[in-house]
């Protein structure tokens, strides 16, 4: 890592452990986490549900915490790229884009592997919820594990359109490490893990 980068990292983890921390013990009634000492060392895919922008500061703050200063966030390229103040804050922070088309946000994310950095990820491909999507097996494929992550609360603290945030419990379970099989189709792939994010009959949290 050459010195720059590593500037990079120490400023962007104290960014998470520092502003984002505070604001979260400010916002968040209490977040309860279950799981989180168990995910693996090394790279992992992180695979979470997402209806809020909340969810990625308080899993980024959750990784800080636990010493796992590792993980970049997927973002999407539309709405954190789209100019140039707010993607060099998206970059500072960790977040990489994912374009929701094609397969530059599979190569990204499977590169970021490679160099032994985590990637977290969320299926569903935007905060409107719906099922997931087919790209993550092809992330993991001959890669990494992949850790189901199910937040429920962050929807209350700042639901889409919604500016301010506003108190609420939030909870966060990670789930045991998943596998792409060598024959599974990424379809086949995307619904268990699907399963094992929502449980046995998927629902999600209302807006």
């Amino acid at each position: 890592m050459r010195a720059r980068d590593r500037l990079v990292f120490r400023l962007r983890t104290l960014w998470w452990k520092g502003a984002w921390g505070l604001a979260t013990k400010m916002v968040c009634r209490r977040i309860e986490v279950t799981g989180l000492g168990s995910v693996p060392d090394g790279p992992v895919v992180f695979a979470a549900n997402h209806g809020s922008h909340a969810d990625t500061v308080v899993l980024q703050l959750l990784f800080a915490g636990a010493g796992r200063d590792d993980v970049l966030t997927a973002g999407a390229a539309d709405y954190f790229f789209r100019a140039r103040m707010l993607s060099g804050f998206a970059r500072f922070i960790g977040v990489f884009p994912f374009p929701k088309h094609g397969e530059e946000g599979v190569r990204r994310s499977r590169a970021a592997l490679a160099a032994g950095w985590s990637v977290l990820i969320y299926p569903q491909g935007t905060r409107d919820g719906g099922p997931f999507r087919a790209g993550v097996a092809r992330v993991a494929r001959e890669t990494a594990p992949v850790v189901p992550v199910h937040i429920t609360g962050t929807t209350k603290v700042l639901p889409k359109g919604r500016r301010v945030p506003r108190r609420s419990p939030i909870t966060v379970r990670f789930g045991h490490p998943l596998a792409v099989a060598p024959t599974e189709p990424d379809s086949a792939f995307a619904r268990r893990l699907e399963c094992a994010v929502f449980g046995p009959a998927p629902h999600r949290e209302p807006a």
